[in-house]
């Protein structure tokens, strides 16, 4: 009887205790939130992380009709079971992800089309990475350079160009019917490119015929009405207008001069989120490097004199070792039109162009350059100007309006100003709420997840199954007794 009475107090003092730990659960809100804010906060890094690796955008097959990598190792070129073609008087070389194609002016890339679509008067983009020839020009409508081509002249078109003059450095264009609808910058971007560097090129247009133009993810122009039909039963040419055409006198169907890569044709418009993400992806090796400071400081050697072949190389180290290429400059250029290696040092050759023929004065000069700049730096450690208040200098030299932000802390000891700042913290015991600190922790995040109302429904379910197993086996044991 002893012993009965003995386990029966034992089964009431587990029930008690665990009675007490659902209550404790129930009004502990610290736990509950404790577990919500861990769940945000690994939820949060996975998807930065997988954003910054993946560009986070996922294509499905009917909507990317194009993809040009250009990994190949031949002269064919292949795009996910829609075209395969090939490329014709250029080269592979190295791109801002893998491989790219260079094209020097007399060469170019055609896609053959292996399905069946029309594209009408639907959205679509078109989306590249470009890299200029070195000392190619952007000053009139005359320095003209196709990088993507669909379709028959004076017929259903899509077009995308670096084109000088009133194109302002970049135009995107479609047929209408009885004539052109190009894209183009608000003001001239011509500059951009002309740092023979890589940059992104993006053309975009909706449901309601608003076309859009981003350069390096950033929109520098659009057009509200850039309607067009752009179906076409032809292939897609890359580097020059569609190449079973004559190259008329019109410099819009000029060769591309330098480098491409990382070509998109894609049945939807990319949104501005989208086009960011393509051009981030596309310079992952700038995001990912073994110090995520180092800029690139390359230095090249003299041009050897022109070869059998019309070339001529040289070699370029990067002093700091950054293990990225994005800003390499080219190391092999084709000799046509120019004279380096007759001993001369001609107009327009320099110490680094032409090191065989110009050997003297050839200490690095710094030229400040503000052509097309507002504000900023001159490249010399100078500046080009300053801007007005209430504006700011962006990353095209050019200042634009800003908001100032103007902290507030009136009648608060703690908490954000509104600016990203602070208006003071509280001690360990305390925590801030509405402004002023308060006894106790009472954090309140900002998100509440489900995942942490799925562990407590788990917690509260299993400890209420344990305290009815317990009370059965109490009762059962009184009725003994």
């Amino acid at each position: 009887m002893s012993q009965k009475s003995d386990e029966m107090q034992k089964n009431l003092t587990v029930l008690i205790l665990t009675g007490c730990l659902i209550l404790l659960v129930l009004s502990n809100s610290n736990f509950i939130q404790g577990i919500n804010g861990a769940a945000i906060n690994i939820l949060d890094l996975a998807k930065d992380y997988y954003s910054k690796i993946t560009g986070n955008i996922v294509y499905s097959p009917d909507e990317l009709i194009l993809n040009l990598s250009f990994e190949e190792t031949d002269n064919t070129i292949y795009s996910n079971d829609k075209f395969t073609g090939f490329l014709i008087n250029g080269r592979r070389d190295k791109g801002v992800i893998g491989n790219s194609i260079e094209l020097a002016g007399t060469g170019y890339a055609r896609a053959y089309k292996n399905y069946s679509t029309n594209g009408g008067y639907g959205a679509f983009s078109v989306a590249a990475f470009v890299k200029l020839k070195e000392h190619s020009e952007l000053a009139s409508v005359q320095d003209s350079y196709n990088v993507f081509y669909r379709g028959l002249w004076n017929s259903n078109i899509i077009q995308f160009n670096l084109r000088g003059g009133l194109y302002n450095g970049v135009f995107c264009r479609v047929w209408n019917g009885s004539n052109y609808k190009d894209v183009i910058p608000f003001s001239s971007k011509a500059f951009i490119f002309l740092d023979y560097k890589w940059h992104h090129i993006a053309c975009t247009r909706d449901s309601n015929d608003i076309g859009r133009i981003y350069i390096d993810g950033i929109e520098v122009g659009n057009l509200t009405e850039f309607r067009g039909n752009i179906s076409s039963s032809y292939s897609v040419a890359i580097g020059v207008n569609y190449p079973s055409n004559a190259i008329t006198a019109d410099p819009a169907f000029a060769y591309f001069q330098g480098k491409i890569d990382e070509v998109k044709f894609i049945s939807r418009q990319l949104s501005l989120t989208d086009v960011q993400d393509e051009y981030l992806t596309g310079n992952l090796t700038a995001i990912v490097t073994p110090s995520p400071a180092c800029l690139e400081n390359w230095t090249c050697g003299n041009w050897s004199i022109c070869g059998e072949d019309g070339t001529k190389t040289r070699t370029c180290t990067d002093r700091n070792n950054c293990e990225t290429i994005l800003n390499k400059p080219d190391e092999s250029m084709d000799c046509s039109g120019t004279t380096c290696g007759n001993g001369v040092c001609d107009l327009g050759e320099t110490c680094d162009s032409c090191g065989f023929d110009c050997t003297t004065n050839c200490s690095q000069v710094c030229v400040p350059d503000c052509a097309e700049k507002e504000c900023g730096s001159d490249g010399c450690g100078g500046s080009c100007g300053s801007c007005d208040e209430g504006k700011v200098c962006n990353a095209f030299n050019k200042c634009e309006a800003t908001i100032i932000c103007t902290p507030n802390c009136d009648g608060k000891t703690c908490g954000d100003d509104g600016c990203g700042g602070s208006c003071g913290s509280c001690s360990d015991s305390q925590s801030c709420t509405n402004g002023a600190c308060v006894n106790g922790n009472n954090y309140e995040p900002e998100k509440k997840s489900s995942t942490a109302r799925i562990i407590l429904a788990i917690v509260i379910i299993t400890l209420m199954i344990v305290t009815l197993w317990i009370l059965y086996i109490v009762v059962k044991d009184f009725r003994k007794n």
